[in-house]
């Protein structure tokens, strides 16, 4: 898998491990960060959901589609009360 860059409002971070996984309703899709590099002894799980990627990505776009929707569903679950 390519490895992707995210942004956050805070500035730049470090880029994604490769390794994705479905976290279900809770978590949605959720990546790997390499965060204090290969010495690093805890794993950083964050959801893709309202991570910022460049648009150079080449999943870009079906990864905007993906939070768009997503985030739809969090919008209406939280409406329903779950």
């Amino acid at each position: 898998m390519e490895e992707v860059t995210a942004e956050s409002g805070r500035g730049l971070l470090p880029q994604a491990t490769g390794h994705l996984a479905q976290a279900g309703d809770m978590g949605g899709i959720i990546c790997g960060l390499d965060i204090g590099g290969p010495d690093s002894e805890a794993a950083h799980l964050v959801s893709i959901t309202h991570l910022t990627f460049h648009r150079r990505v080449p999943l870009s776009r079906e990864i905007e589609a993906y939070q768009r929707h997503r985030i739809k569903k969090l919008r209406q679950q939280q409406t329903r009360g779950y």
